[in-house]
């Protein structure tokens, strides 16, 4: 199993993607990728 992400500006442009396999566990591998995604780019 795996999250995949996508973050796309008012454009539709694509700011931020990410692939990730969740090892069993996806709500975690979730809040990982959205925790990593939040350092960089402003709320």
């Amino acid at each position: 199993m795996s999250v995949d992400v996508v973050m796309m500006d008012a454009e539709r442009r694509v700011v931020e993607d990410h692939y990730v396999r969740t090892k069993g566990q996806p709500v975690e591998a979730m809040r990982r990728v959205l925790a990593d995604i939040l350092t960089r780019v402003p709320a």
